[in-house]
């Protein structure tokens, strides 16, 4: 979960799901971020830095 630490600090809540479509990623509601248990450590932190993006937050 260490690539979401950015978005918790937001006070995002970051949840695996083991049943979700493979690679999958889903945002039913604001601050609520699902996402595949299988994702790749180097897929989740593309997930975060969009989702980062998308909130105005600019990552180096």
């Amino acid at each position: 979960m260490e690539p979401f630490a950015g978005l918790m600090l937001l006070g995002y809540r970051v949840r695996e799901v083991r049943d979700l479509a493979e690679g999958s990623i889903f945002v039913p509601g604001p601050g609520l971020l699902l996402i595949d248990a299988a994702l790749a450590t180097d897929e989740r932190v593309q997930v975060a830095a969009r989702v980062l993006e998308l909130e105005g937050v600019t990552t180096q």
